[in-house]
């Protein structure tokens, strides 16, 4: 299930949006727009001008798993995606958490993780990649440069 809150600017943008037909929300002094998943179809048409910001949270049990990460697309909308397990049965589910400036970014990038068509910028899954050792990157350089000479006098011996 997906809710999208649109959190409108302060003073005009809340304004506009009451004089459009909505009612809102207010937590923290800030004014919102509260949508479920039952209506995500009928998102209606918010002037992106009245938008302060938009977030958007949604969990799912687990049939098809995306990457755990983070998300981001050229639009400004950031995505994270976390597996996690339900505390009585233990069922896994994935939670989505994110943000966009506009509806239409916030749509567009659940969108493309749905479909599997955006990969995470932060891959919590991919393999660790060992530190590298101070010393040992500078004996390395260090030997690359002196290798040729080292093996020429082993030679010459």
């Amino acid at each position: 299930m997906a809710t999208i809150h649109v959190y409108f600017k302060e003073g005009q943008g809340a304004e506009e949006a009451v004089r459009l037909g909505f009612t809102l929300f207010t937590e923290n002094g800030e004014k919102f727009l509260s949508i479920n998943s039952l209506y995500l179809g009928a998102i209606p048409d918010i002037p992106d001008n009245i938008i302060e910001r938009v977030s958007i949270m949604e969990s799912e049990v687990l049939g098809v798993i995306r990457r755990q990460g983070v998300y981001t697309t050229d639009a400004g909308a950031k995505l994270t995606v976390r597996t996690k397990k339900y505390a009585k049965d233990g069922t896994l589910f994935q939670g989505m958490e994110g943000y966009g400036p506009t509806v239409a970014s916030v749509m567009e990038i659940l969108s493309l993780v749905h479909q599997g068509k955006i990969y995470p910028v932060e891959d919590w899954e991919a393999p660790q990649v060992p530190p590298t050792n101070p010393v040992r990157k500078a004996f390395a350089s260090f030997w690359s440069k002196v290798k040729g000479t080292f093996n020429n006098l082993i030679k010459k011996k």
